[in-house]
């Protein structure tokens, strides 16, 4: 009938959209976005290093890999010809998402946005093809049969053809990035059970930086305890924070996240937030969620008297009491950082780099350094003892919140009310005393 065919039409187009949203996401996020391939090139590294190659030879496998390349010897010969540079992840992902706007409709806004994708994303899969030919050349050179390097180079360099169709069907709705954590698991523990010094060293990279701080700064380990303890919460239950040795300008502790960085840093924080049972931080480490999603699940905190919570950062996207006009900007922002390129707003480099010099509401100044770590995906971190204070006595403030609604709730049990309050009172006490 005319009404079942109108709703398939429906249908459709909103699979498309879907499908089209999560494509440009998936573009802007990665292929559009400078930190992320940075972060890209230092993971392939560690990559290599986890197989146990020695880092310290790492670089110049790396230049001479560049220098085969370039001149498109024996080495480069033989491994395009055996399928080195057609599985990274430029070549099998993004080809979904090319296919996803070329039904669309051309014009020249999509024929020049098609081209700077494609564009870049080579550049892109420049890093991929040149960690797996690192791989290849080295194994060869040393004697390796072709093969055998192949498949190490495809293995530790990760082939992103080969993925089962769950995996593909969750990287296409719902799990953006699930074919790197699901390549990466397995290397993980075979790097764990065969040689647990790999990376294992890395985390002495935290401790040490705290003894090289307490040194510089002549910081006892008395004041040390104190001052973690005016940490916030996700300094220190994150094993991957590191403070840097050198304080701000304003007198502040600087810390910077190393966790993106590190191939086993989202297993990590799965791990870490499985033991802490913080289903939403669990949620968010294994990339579950997109625009979409994300947009549904914010946009359902809204209330008459409440703005809608971006469930995310856990901060409202606008005041309440904010204009209309200033509400619609507001929000039209939170929407583009969806999926614009991170870089390019107002909490990325971009806005790092044009608020050099100037002052935050906690009287931190932003400076050339922290700027330019934000455009390589170092995201350095100021803290200050009044921040602190506001974010725990905004912990606390919810907690009340909550504890209110349960007592106020009429289905609830003077028993069950009773076990609120006591979890209150621990709850409190944890942040007030760590």
């Amino acid at each position: 009938s005319t009404l079942a065919m109108n709703r398939g039409k429906i249908m459709q187009t909103l699979v498309n959209i879907e499908q089209q949203g999560m494509s440009l996401f998936k573009a802007t996020k990665v292929a559009l976005n400078l930190p992320t391939a940075f972060r890209n090139t230092i993971g392939n590294i560690l990559q290599n290093n986890m197989r146990g190659r020695a880092l310290a030879y790492i670089p110049s496998d790396i230049i001479s890999a560049a220098q085969s390349m370039k001149a498109h010897d024996k080495y480069f010969v033989e491994g395009k010809r055996n399928g080195i540079f057609r599985t990274s992840w430029s070549v099998s992902e993004i080809n979904d998402i090319l296919n996803e706007f070329a039904k669309v409709k051309s014009n020249n806004f999509y024929d020049s946005f098609l081209n700077t994708v494609k564009n870049l994303s080579k550049y892109y899969g420049k890093i991929d093809d040149i960690s797996k030919f690192t791989i290849y050349k080295q194994l060869r050179k040393e004697g390796a049969s072709i093969s055998d390097a192949v498949l190490e180079a495809q293995k530790w360099g990760m082939d992103y053809s080969l993925a089962s169709r769950s995996i593909k069907e969750l990287r296409r709705h719902v799990m953006p990035f699930a074919t790197y954590q699901y390549k990466i698991a397995p290397l993980i523990y075979e790097s764990l059970t065969k040689r647990p010094w790999v990376i294992g060293k890395y985390a002495l990279i935290a401790p040490a930086l705290v003894i090289v701080a307490k040194e510089i700064n002549d910081i006892t380990d008395e004041q040390w305890e104190k001052l973690e303890k005016q940490l916030p919460n996700y300094i220190k239950k994150s094993g991957s924070y590191v403070v840097l040795p050198n304080k701000s300008p304003d007198g502040h502790w600087q810390w910077v996240n190393l966790e993106y960085f590190f191939p086993w840093g989202n297993w990590m924080s799965m791990f870490r937030d499985m033991k802490e049972k913080d289903i939403a931080g669990f949620s968010k480490d294994i990339g579950f969620g997109g625009p979409f999603i994300d947009i549904a699940a914010t946009f359902k905190t809204l209330q008459t008297d409440k703005a809608p919570v971006d469930t995310y950062t856990g901060s409202p996207i606008y005041n309440i009491l904010d204009k209309p006009s200033t509400k619609a900007l507001k929000t039209t922002e939170w929407l583009y950082n969806r999926w614009g390129p991170s870089m390019l707003s107002r909490y990325g480099a971009t806005g790092y780099t044009l608020k050099i010099g100037e002052k935050d509401k906690w009287g931190r100044t932003i400076t050339p350094e922290q700027a330019l770590g934000r455009w390589f995906g170092f995201n350095i971190v100021q803290i200050s003892p009044k921040q602190t204070q506001v974010i725990k006595k905004g912990q606390i403030r919810r907690l009340e919140e909550e504890l209110y609604r349960i007592r106020k709730d009429p289905t609830k049990s003077s028993k069950e009310k009773r076990e609120a309050l006591e979890r209150f009172k621990e709850e409190r006490k944890k942040i007030l005393t760590h």
